[in-house]
């Protein structure tokens, strides 16, 4: 199954995909003293999806940044 995004507003990030996926995502680099994080979440509302098959999704990810000196 193939999908093509369409992004309709930013921040948090709300897209539809035309596979009939709903999608809402929150990306911020958040800092924990002096170590930067980028922090995402996301939640996925699947329409369209088979018998057995999820209804939604969420994920959440933490990213430790070790910027260049």
């Amino acid at each position: 199954m193939h999908s093509r995004t369409i992004q309709l507003i930013k921040r948090p990030f709300l897209m539809a995909t035309i596979a009939g996926v709903y999608r809402i995502e929150y990306r911020k680099i958040v800092h924990n003293g002096k170590q930067p994080i980028n922090a995402q979440a996301e939640y996925n509302n699947y329409v369209v999806s088979p018998d057995n098959g999820p209804d939604w999704q969420l994920r959440l990810q933490l990213n430790l940044l070790y910027p260049k000196k």
